[in-house]
C-alpha cells in the first residue's frame, strides 16, 4: 500500500503526471477526505506547490459521489483556513472551485446555500489585497451556482440572489473589472435585471480584454484567462444581447487571445459547441 509519506514527497517534487499517477493509487488506500487533508498539508508546508486542474481531475468521481454533509463540512473548512492566511490561499481557491463545480448542486440546497452565505466575504477579503486571481475561482463558483438556481429552480428567489451577487461588487476595484462586469452581466441577464451598466462599461475601451493582467507562470489563477475562459463558456447567452459591433469587438478579442496563446482548437471547439446550446453553464 502506498505510504502516506510518500504521497506528499510525490506532490512536492514531481510533475503532474507522476502526481496523478501517485495520486490514483492514494485514493485505493485512503478516503478522498484524507487525501485533501494530505494536499492542504503539502500547501502549508511547501508553497512552492501548486495545484493544476489536471492534478484535480483525477479527484473528479470521488468528489461527485461526496455526500451534502461531507462537502458542506469540507468547504466550509476550507474557507476558513483560507481566510487565516489570504496571501497563499491559491491552493485553497482552487479545490474551492474545483469542489462548487465537481460536488453535485442538483437537488442539494445545503450545499448551494453554503456556497452562497461563505464564498463573497472570502472574495472581497482577497480583491481588497489585490488578489484578484484568487478572487476569480471564488466569483466563477459563486456565478455558477446563481446561474445554476436562476435557471433551473423553481423556488429561485432573485431578489435573494441578486443580493448575495451584489456583495461581490462592494470589493475592491470591482466596477472596473472586466471579469466581475461580464460576470454580472450574465446575473442580471439571467434574473432579468437591466443589464446595460455592465455591458457599458465592458465597451468603454474595447482594448481593455487585451490589456487585464496575465499570470503566464500559471494559469488558474490568470485573470485574462479566466476573462476569456468565461465568455467562450457563455457566447451563446452573451451574443443575443448585443449589437453587431459588439459582437464584432468580442470575437476579435476572443481569437487574438487563442491565437496568442496556441489554443486556437479551443476557441473553434467552444464556438462550434454554442451553436446548439441555449445556455451553458461555467
Amino acid at each position: 500500500m502506498i505510504q502516506y509519506q510518500q504521497v506528499k514527497e510525490t506532490l512536492r517534487n514531481e510533475d503532474d503526471f507522476h502526481k496523478m499517477e501517485c495520486l490514483t493509487l492514494a485514493l485505493k488506500a485512503y478516503s478522498l477526505t484524507d487525501i485533501l487533508d494530505l494536499i492542504i498539508e503539502v500547501s502549508v508546508e511547501s508553497p512552492s506547490f501548486i495545484l493544476t486542474e489536471s492534478v484535480l481531475s483525477c479527484l473528479k468521481t470521488e468528489f461527485a459521489l461526496l455526500g451534502a454533509e461531507t462537502a458542506v463540512h469540507c468547504f466550509k473548512k476550507w474557507i476558513r483556513l483560507a481566510e487565516a492566511n489570504l496571501l497563499n490561499s491559491r491552493n485553497l481557491c482552487a479545490l474551492i472551485d474545483f469542489a462548487v463545480r465537481s460536488v453535485s448542486v442538483m437537488g442539494n440546497a445545503k450545499w448551494r446555500s453554503a456556497i452562497r452565505t461563505e464564498l463573497p466575504h472570502l472574495h472581497n477579503a482577497l480583491r481588497n489585497l489585490r488578489k484578484y486571481g484568487f478572487a476569480g475561482l471564488l466569483s466563477r463558483s459563486l456565478l455558477y451556482v446563481i446561474i445554476y438556481e436562476a435557471s433551473y429552480c423553481d423556488s429561485a428567489n432573485y431578489e435573494e440572489l441578486t443580493s448575495c451577487w451584489s456583495m461581490l461588487l462592494l470589493s475592491k476595484g470591482a466596477s472596473q473589472s472586466p471579469l466581475l462586469n461580464l460576470s454580472s452581466f450574465l446575473v442580471d441577464s439571467a434574473v432579468g435585471n437591466d443589464y446595460s451598466a455592465h455591458l457599458m462599461i465592458l465597451f468603454s475601451k474595447e482594448d481593455d480584454f487585451l490589456e487585464i493582467d496575465v499570470s503566464p507562470e500559471d494559469s488558474v489563477i490568470c485573470e485574462r484567462t479566466q476573462f476569456f475562459s468565461l465568455l467562450l463558456s457563455h457566447l451563446a447567452a452573451i451574443i443575443p444581447h448585443l449589437s453587431s459591433l459588439q459582437t464584432l469587438i468580442l470575437m476579435r478579442a476572443l481569437v487574438q487571445f487563442h491565437s496568442k496563446n496556441g489554443t486556437v482548437s479551443i476557441f473553434v471547439e467552444g464556438f462550434t459547441r454554442t451553436r446548439n446550446q441555449k445556455y451553458i453553464l461555467v
